[in-house]
């Protein structure tokens, strides 16, 4: 399944003149299964169209795309009208292609105030877009791979968007292959062990250094979730009990021995800036409000043995969590990406994006 986040430069308050929270739900638009809720930029609140995910596999192979594609057209139509109607009532303006909901009906659209430059100035079309997927875990590598190739590459000395994100990407398939490869001599019953051990290990590297890049900061800022360039919607405790026998063997004594941990620090210590190293305090507690604390040792215990039960978003935030889902005889994780391409999209940037993903699902 594919799914897609567009956020546009469309200011919206509470009709009173005071922003909203970001996830206020401001319609429902069923003819395209999606819904529109307020994000923030800044001191403000923005708009943001939500899909549903879309099947594109299997019997959806061909009407799937198709509908992808629909809903990329029909987000258009919608912001044209939208901003076609600013300022003015949100309600109003959205009544010909949905409902409006909750927060929405009193909901007023406003002009931009002049310390806010809207990014549909940057010659784009201002979208900006987060993709979610739903991989295989048979996959897992080749999608890894997609994203050093083609989603998210990382060129040293070029800095770009998630620039740090995309470095422990390509870290990643080291340190798995390194994994592997001590695998292969010491547990492995199989090749195929061997490949789900490379594939897992890129996963667990990813995002758990997401985490401790964060808060090896002497005080943690900006958006966590931008520490990762896939951001995994399904938990480690969730994904765990489905790995061979010989690899969920080989990671418990990896973590009573500390090795993986220490294999861990080792490469996240290095960064995309030479002479600049990070830290990787294990000791760290993650306190979300509303959620369990956790540290960053209870997180890679939970990778590494299923145990504590350490939901993404006790370490990444509030987030909606997919738990594994089978499709078309797929056991799936769900993945959110937070950059593929430039910052800001055109339309047809988007589609393009999607067409990237789509085929990229349909062949593994």
């Amino acid at each position: 399944m594919i799914g897609f986040e567009i956020e546009i430069s469309l200011l919206v308050d509470d009709g009173k003149g005071t922003k909203l929270d970001g996830e206020s739900n401001l319609a429902k638009c069923p003819a395209h299964n999606l819904k529109i809720v307020s994000d923030k930029r800044g001191g403000y609140s923005n708009i943001e169209f939500v899909t549903e995910p879309v099947p594109v596999t299997g019997a959806s192979s061909t009407t799937g795309p198709a509908f992808l594609m629909n809903q990329v057209d029909g987000i258009r139509t919608m912001r044209d009208a939208l901003y076609g109607t600013k300022p003015g009532s949100f309600a109003a303006a959205i009544a010909p292609y949905g409902n409006p909901v909750e927060h929405g009906l009193k909901a007023r659209i406003i002009n931009f105030p002049g310390d806010y430059t809207p990014a549909e100035h940057d010659g784009t079309d201002g979208l900006f877009l987060h993709y979610s997927v739903g991989v295989p875990v048979r996959a897992l590598a080749g999608f890894f791979d997609l994203l050093r190739t083609t989603i998210a590459p990382f060129t040293p000395g070029h800095p770009a968007f998630l620039n740090r994100a995309r470095f422990r990407t390509s870290q990643a398939a080291q340190i798995a292959t390194e994994v592997a490869n001590d695998f292969a001599v010491n547990g492995a019953t199989s090749q195929q062990s061997v490949q789900v051990m490379h594939a897992y290990m890129q996963l667990v590297y990813t995002q758990i250094a997401g985490i401790a890049d964060y808060t090896s900061e002497v005080q943690e800022s900006g958006q966590v979730k931008n520490t990762t360039v896939a951001l995994c919607r399904t938990s480690f405790h969730e994904i765990f009990p489905a790995l061979p026998q010989d690899v969920l063997t080989y990671l418990g004594l990896s973590w009573k021995s500390e090795t993986m941990l220490d294999r861990i620090a080792k490469y996240q210590d290095t960064t995309e800036t030479p002479g600049k190293t990070a830290s990787f305090n294990e000791n760290v507690v993650r306190q979300i409000p509303g959620l369990p604390a956790f540290s960053l040792s209870d997180y890679l215990k939970s990778a590494l043995t299923g145990a504590p039960q350490v939901f993404q978003s006790s370490m990444y935030g509030k987030m909606t969590l997919i738990p594994p889902t089978v499709e078309n005889g797929d056991n799936l994780a769900v993945f959110e990406l937070r950059t593929m391409g430039g910052h800001y999209k055109t339309w047809d940037q988007v589609k393009a994006d999607l067409n990237v993903l789509v085929t990229w699902v349909q062949t593994v």
